[in-house]
């Protein structure tokens, strides 16, 4: 098949002949991700009260490490739902919205 797509070479990514049928091996970065319950000065979660903090932590750092954060003089923008439409999607009902901004 690569061949006949013409690619010559695959770029480096994990064994595509390991296991991966099995949770314990099927993410190899595990252990170097930090636990959701767990806080970032290492105490546990242990109430429902206490799930707003530790979630602030997990979106600080998703702003930080994923997406990044928002420039401070990044200009605001409008938006305008201009069309609504409900419909089905493999059995489960869904809205569409058409939104216009700048």
């Amino acid at each position: 098949m690569l061949d006949q797509l013409g690619i010559k070479k695959m770029r480096n990514v994990r064994d595509g002949k390991k296991d991966t049928s099995k949770e314990a091996t099927t993410n190899t970065w595990k252990e170097t991700m930090s636990d959701l319950m767990t806080f970032k000065n290492g105490t546990k979660v242990t109430a429902a009260d206490q799930w707003p903090k530790r979630r602030a932590e997990i979106v600080d750092d998703f702003e930080v490490h994923v997406y990044g954060r928002i420039p401070e003089n990044f200009p605001k923008g409008t938006w305008e739902v201009t069309s609504t439409t409900e419909g089905e999607s493999g059995g489960i009902a869904i809205v569409t919205k058409t939104l216009v901004g700048c």
